[in-house]
């Protein structure tokens, strides 16, 4: 198994970025006998969505991860995999608006479609 430790990032500035805010919303599960946060479903493929749009050159490897995420959670695809449920969380909880809300919505839209295709 491989099991990678992240620490908790925080931001400066008035609202908190999308590392805090997925550490807020984590659930706690028991892994080899440690008790570690681990990232909802949902907002591990809204990091990815970020880091796929961030890095260029890392973007094949992010949007691969997200395909994978889709299959591997399909009885998610109808709840908080949804793209009307990413676009509400990316809204909502991320604060993400206008252009940048679509180009994510766009890019998630075509990897569900790939993934159900």
């Amino acid at each position: 198994m491989d099991l990678e430790i992240a620490a908790v990032a925080s931001s400066g500035g008035t609202s908190p970025g999308p590392f805090s805010i997925v550490f807020r919303h984590a659930e706690t599960r028991r892994i080899e006998g440690i008790n570690a946060a681990v990232p909802r479903i949902e907002d591990y493929v809204i990091l990815k969505l970020f880091a796929a749009t961030a890095n260029l050159r890392r973007r094949a490897h992010d949007l691969a991860d997200v395909q994978y995420a889709i299959e591997a959670f399909p009885e998610q695809g109808h709840r908080s995999l949804s793209v009307p449920a990413i676009r509400a969380r990316l809204r909502d909880v991320y604060g993400v608006s206008g252009e940048r809300l679509k180009e994510l919505v766009v890019l998630f839209r075509q990897l569900r479609r790939a993934s159900t295709a």
